[in-house]
C-alpha cells in the first residue's frame, strides 16, 4: 500500500502469486488509473487496452473522469508492504487478508455453554463444526445471535447453543 486518501481509499499494488493484480484488473476494465503524479506506463497501457476493447467499465458510455481524479487529492503516506492470503472477499471494497506468519489464537474446541450471552462480548463460536473467536453483534430472532468472526472477517447467525 502506498497512499491513503482522506476518505480511506488506498492506492497500491496487490500481488497474487507474485503477479501484479492491478494490471489484470485494469485489462479487464474493472479498475481505472488515477493518473497525475501517480501515473504508471504499464497501468496506463492496460487501461487503454480495456478502453479500446470496450471491456468492463468501458463497455458502457460512462464518464469516468471523476474516478480518475482530475483534481489533485490529498493523500497520507503509508508506504508499507505485507504478504499474506486473501481469506474472504465480501465486496470490491471489503476484503480480508491474513498476514503471512500470523499466529492464531488457540480456541478451545469443547467450550462450556454460556448462560448469558453479552452483545459485544468475544466467545468461542461454532462454525462448520469447529470453534472460532466470534464477537456478538446483536441478538437476532428465536434465541440466535449475529456473530462477527474476528479472525476471518465473516458473519453468521448462530443459536445460543453454539456459543461457549
Amino acid at each position: 500500500m502506498k497512499k491513503v486518501d482522506l476518505k480511506g481509499v488506498f492506492q497500491g499494488v496487490i500481488y497474487i502469486n507474485k503477479k501484479d493484480y492491478a494490471i489484470d484488473l485494469l485489462e479487464r476494465g474493472l479498475a481505472v488509473c488515477m493518473g497525475g503524479r501517480f501515473s504508471n506506463k504499464k497501468y496506463e497501457e492496460a487501461e487503454n487496452l480495456a478502453r479500446k476493447n470496450k471491456t468492463g467499465l468501458w463497455a458502457h458510455n460512462l464518464n469516468l473522469t471523476a474516478l480518475r481524479g482530475d483534481t489533485e487529492r490529498q493523500f497520507n503516506d503509508v508506504n508499507f508492504s505485507k504478504t499474506g492470503s486473501v481469506i474472504e472477499v465480501k465486496s470490491r471494497n471489503e476484503f480480508y487478508v491474513e498476514p503471512d506468519g500470523c499466529k492464531r489464537v488457540n480456541v478451545p474446541q469443547n467450550p462450556k455453554p454460556v448462560e448469558k450471552v453479552q452483545v459485544g462480548g468475544i466467545y468461542a463460536v461454532e462454525f462448520d463444526g469447529e470453534y472460532y473467536r466470534g464477537k456478538i453483534l446483536k441478538e437476532a430472532l428465536n434465541g440466535k445471535y449475529q456473530v462477527f468472526f474476528v479472525d476471518y472477517g465473516n458473519y453468521d447467525t448462530v443459536p445460543k447453543a453454539k456459543i461457549g
